[in-house]
């Protein structure tokens, strides 16, 4: 919630500033690529058995390394700009579906058959 409260203040703050603050931008993509190095590290390195399903590597991968490059590049804002819009629609996509599992297993909590509206 603080990261987002942060980006929230840094928006509206650059809204009306009218500029872009790339520092920011660096800053969470190299969080997340290194993240995603770890998670990667653990999920295909490891020999432990219990990291290797970790679907938090379709989140944190080491491919935002790339993304946290890409503000600082004049002619590469559009891809940074396009990537974050579709990002922004494929997670609304997906915590639309999650919540209406949520919400099918508590409305199915009150004694309908296991899994009738998921």
């Amino acid at each position: 919630l603080v990261l987002l409260a942060l980006a929230l203040a840094l928006t509206v703050r650059d809204c009306r500033r009218r500029k872009v603050s790339r520092w920011f931008d660096t800053l969470v993509f190299a969080a997340y690529a290194l993240w995603g190095c770890v998670i990667f590290f653990l999920v295909f390195v490891s020999t432990h058995e219990s990291t290797s399903p970790n679907y938090n590597a379709l989140w944190l991968h080491p491919a935002y390394l790339l993304l946290a490059v890409l503000p600082w590049v004049a002619k590469a804002r559009k891809v940074l700009t396009a990537f974050c819009m579709a990002y922004c629609f494929g997670s609304a996509a997906c915590h639309r579906r999650a919540l209406a599992r949520v919400a099918a297993v508590v409305l199915c909590a009150d004694g309908c058959a296991d899994g009738a509206l998921i």
